[in-house]
């Protein structure tokens, strides 16, 4: 509907003072001045003139107008915008060689047309975006999965230091049957294979908003709105930010804690940890873990309730026939906010979990034993602890089968330096063991091929 009120002069007035005209409201509409001239202008010529442009659309004004074809045009510049609209303009003759002008204002009052419905019923777009974003996800498994066979082909071509079982024998090459050929879920994993509980809510939240926002794009675009008002909320940004650093951070507390993060080769497929490790530390489940685990599946279920409800009542005004275009539905269709009190839990959850992996108790292990040249050794391994002046007997210390080593040149949280005393051997087989400061006992079997053999001291010769 288009009403067309003219506020005329008092002196001179040429148009009625309200024209009603009807239109569609989204494509161009021509409004006819000549059938509500205000007395006989027959042949005259008119001149308009536009005083005052309207705010979202454009208006043409034609070349030599006369009370035959006298019209104005008004074309939307955004075709899904809802609401009031106005222009101002100026129209004049000289009929009986005499001026007239009068003023006029357009009232516009814009609405979507009644036979133009939303299309997509909003279960469809559920529908389709489900299986948008599973088809990506599955791509994305495909293209993992082919990847990391490329890596395990390409280091059994190029075979790395032999592996040694506890009694130092050699490992086998791996069976073909129990060779690993990659996940999707290793997505979610560290470098060594152990799964990321902070990955794992990253990559669900993402899941999730990815389904909504495009749910919610597609019952919009279908009914032509394409106006940007599907943006994430406030709310929504913050989760997306917290996964983001919690996972960034982990990712950080990880390298510190285990040096051994990055793995050297594709494992066994027996070895390859289980998703349920996300909630052991060590070797124990931890109560930290297990409350991001589960604020995780609550917050997402309430997004996910309160989302479906939205697009809910939607799918029961389609069903009971009502046009959501005339009661503004279809603008006002959006992504669904995430609770604040929701965000401060995920935050606060995400916080308990980082500082409860920075602070818990982590494994000492020797990884390998390296020797070098005159007599030295280096010990490389997770969680030694730093060196520190230790008054308590037997902490802080190496053993080589027992005997203890007097001096370490470095000891590091991750390394340990020392020169094997003359009286001492180390050959293959024997064991090493750290006792760290703490009075943790890390033990492994040397392995390699190098003996360092007893140097027989030199015996005094008898004075003369």
């Amino acid at each position: 509907m288009v009403s067309l009120g003219v506020i005329s002069d008092t002196n001179a007035r040429i148009l009625t003072p309200l024209i009603k005209v009807i239109s569609n409201g989204t494509t161009k509409m021509d409004i006819p001045l000549n059938n509500y001239l205000n007395k006989s202008y027959d042949n005259a010529a008119f001149n308009i003139s536009l005083l005052e442009r309207p705010l979202y659309g454009n208006v043409i004004i034609p070349n030599n107008l006369t009370s035959s074809n006298l019209l104005i045009t008004y074309v939307p510049s955004l075709p899904s915008y809802i609401g009031s609209d106005s222009l101002k303009f100026r129209i004049s003759t000289n009929q009986f060689n005499k001026s007239t002008t009068d003023n006029g204002v357009v009232l516009i009052e814009r609405t979507v047309p009644d036979s133009k419905l939303i299309l997509l019923h909003p279960w469809a777009a559920v529908i389709i975006s489900g299986g948008f974003v599973s088809g990506i996800t599955l791509l994305v498994a495909f293209i993992i999965s082919r990847a990391r066979r490329s890596i395990a082909n390409q280091q059994q071509d190029s075979p790395l230091e032999p592996e040694y079982d506890e009694n130092c024998k050699p490992l086998s090459g791996i069976d073909p049957a129990d060779k690993y050929q990659g996940s999707f879920w290793d997505i979610i994993r560290e470098g060594d294979y152990y799964p990321s509980l902070a990955r794992f809510q990253f990559f669900i939240w993402t899941v999730v908003i990815a389904f909504v926002f495009l749910s919610v794009y597609l019952i919009r675009i279908s009914g032509s709105e394409l106006t940007w008002n599907a943006a994430l909320s406030e709310g929504t940004l913050a989760i997306m930010g917290i996964s983001i650093s919690s996972s960034t951070f982990g990712n950080i507390l990880s390298r510190v804690k285990y040096d051994s993060s990055l793995s050297k080769r594709v494992p066994k497929a027996s070895s390859v940890p289980k998703l349920s490790t996300m909630l052991i530390e060590g070797t124990k489940p931890v109560l930290f873990r297990y409350q991001l685990f589960i604020w995780t599946f609550i917050g997402v279920g309430i997004y996910l309730f309160v989302s479906f409800s939205s697009i809910n009542t939607i799918a029961n005004a389609l069903t009971n026939d009502m046009r959501l275009t005339d009661s503004h539905l279809l603008s006002n269709i959006k992504v669904a906010d995430i609770e604040p009190t929701i965000v401060a839990i995920t935050g606060l959850s995400q916080a308990a979990y980082l500082a409860g992996k920075f602070t818990a108790r982590t494994l000492v292990r020797i990884l390998g034993i390296f020797v070098g040249s005159n007599r030295t050794v280096s010990i490389h391994g997770d969680n030694f602890g730093e060196q520190k002046n230790s008054t308590i007997e037997g902490k802080g210390i190496v053993l080589v089968n027992n005997d203890r080593v007097p001096d370490t040149r470095v000891w590091a949280d991750n390394r340990i330096d020392f020169d094997v005393p003359n009286d001492i051997q180390l050959t293959k087989g024997l064991t090493i063991k750290v006792v760290t400061y703490e009075g943790i006992v890390a033990i492994k079997k040397y392995c390699g091929d190098i003996t360092i053999p007893v140097i027989s001291q030199p015996q005094s010769q008898p004075s003369k």
